[in-house]
């Protein structure tokens, strides 16, 4: 199985520990200084703010879809036994529509009410990532071939493109995390920042304002995450004005394998997307057996809501595997070995 962190993978300073020892329970926020910050993801389906939500998620299978060329299908294969190739990351529309990147076919399988309604061909043979604008447009990803943006509308049709590199982001670094939010579009430009390089209209972004971490929904915000054995370190601090950290530690049942999404609502709610060991399972384990969890802290990072995941079984490389809406829908993009689907928990 493979996950790598597009919106993914993303994290900004994330870094294993050989520690498998169990951490205190999720601890309370505490307050740290910090390095001065440097000066200077979309609303999809719900348009209305984040309601402040507890309990239990509900779940709903909102698509799937075959291995294959058919209409409605998702294409597998192809590259290398290394670097297999298949559905790499989704939008999710205004409307609730969803947009599928299907690279093997060379275009974009949108899914409306569970079925296909139509395609739309893919710019370059190189777009490996997709995300929507809060204008209702899509932007599509080459990071390898042009290194471009490009900018269509629901129906595929052209609204733009835009080259990339330039201050901050490197021509020979190979950005792997595009990050859409309220205020415009991040790229990732390092181990540890994001670069705005378009608006919210998808206009270049002369300023190029840096991120060091994970650039909440408003662009406010940085936020850094990193994995210490059973546990997940969160930290919190303003992009501009006076540098001042939250942090907690999230414990789970046992090591954290890894970490495949970090995102934010309108309420500044913030999603971990986190593959840990089984309970019981021990991590010297040859074949160790999975568990995906969604954990959601409030923004003054308590833990309010979790659900359990399905965990990835293609072999394929997924850049972009949750979407969290503006009002707090959360997307799960789950790549099985004989078919995809994309579930809904809220």
């Amino acid at each position: 199985m493979k996950r790598i962190l597009g919106i993914g993978s993303l994290i900004a300073f994330l870094h294993m520990a050989a520690c498998a020892k169990k951490a205190p329970e999720a601890e309370a926020e505490t307050e740290t200084s910090g390095q001065p910050a440097e000066n200077s993801e979309p609303k999809g389906a719900d348009e209305a703010p984040a309601p402040n939500r507890t309990g239990p998620f509900e779940m709903e299978m909102l698509m799937s879809a075959a291995y294959g060329s058919d209409p409605g299908q998702l294409g597998t294969g192809g590259g290398d036994e290394s670097t297999p190739e298949g559905p790499s990351s989704f939008a999710v529309g205004r409307n609730g529509e969803l947009f599928v990147l299907d690279p093997v076919n060379s275009r974009v399988q949108v899914y409306a009410d569970g079925a296909p309604t139509g395609t739309f061909p893919l710019p370059t043979d190189q777009i490996q990532d997709i995300a929507l604008l809060p204008n209702g447009n899509l932007v599509l990803l080459d990071r390898h071939k042009a290194r471009k943006l490009y900018a269509v509308n629901a129906s595929g049709e052209p609204q733009g493109e835009l080259a990339y590199d330039g201050k901050h982001l490197s021509s020979d670094y190979l950005t792997d995390t595009m990050r859409i939010g309220d205020d415009g579009v991040w790229l990732m430009a390092g181990r540890d920042r994001f670069v705005r390089v378009a608006d919210a209209e998808f206009k270049p972004d002369p300023a190029r304002p840096v991120s060091h971490g994970v650039p909440s929904r408003d662009g406010e915000l940085m936020l850094g995450v990193s994995l210490a054995g059973v546990t997940v370190n969160v930290t919190v601090r303003p992009r501009t004005g006076v540098p001042r950290n939250r942090t907690t530690n999230i414990a789970f049942d046992n090591t954290v394998t890894g970490l495949y999404g970090v995102e934010t609502d309108s309420a500044g709610n913030i999603y971990l997307f986190v593959d840990h060991l089984a309970p019981d399972e021990d991590p010297g384990a040859v074949r160790p057996r999975i568990v995906g969890k969604l954990v959601v802290l409030s923004p003054d990072l308590k833990p309010i809501r979790e659900s359990e995941l399905p965990v990835q079984q293609a072999p394929h490389s997924v850049l972009r595997a949750a979407v969290v809406t503006a009002g707090g829908d959360v997307y799960h993009f789950d790549a099985a070995e004989k078919q995809v689907g994309i579930r809904r928990y809220r």
